[in-house]
């Protein structure tokens, strides 16, 4: 699979690669909970298959699909998730860490 094209428009193709390169896929499952509203996220999920709900006060106010980014705000900020993130059927994500690519962030 290549790279994803654009999630933060902010980042450099190299930077994306070099993000890309510093997660690891994860297999979510139906109604598997990424991200919880109000704790602390320390990685940022790209959406690689399936869809991901999101949602707040347990209500769902959006979806993401393949190429969409979550977790971008709350780690960026260094703030807790104003969301729950859940998978609305078995999806596939590429979870990056921070602390692998802090370069990628520099303004």
């Amino acid at each position: 699979m290549s790279t994803p094209t654009a999630p933060l428009p902010f980042l450099g193709d190299d930077d994306l690669a070099r993000l890309y390169a510093c997660g690891a896929e994860v297999q979510a499952r139906r109604g598997e909970i990424l991200i919880r509203e109000g704790e602390m996220t320390t990685a940022l999920l790209l959406v690689i298959e399936g869809e991901i709900a999101i949602e707040t006060d347990g209500v769902a106010i959006a979806h993401c699909g393949p190429g969409e980014v979550l977790g971008e705000i709350s780690m960026l900020e260094d703030a807790a998730a104003s969301a729950t993130a859940r998978a609305e059927q078995d999806a596939r994500v590429r979870r990056s860490w921070p602390d692998a690519y802090p370069h990628a962030y520099r303004a």
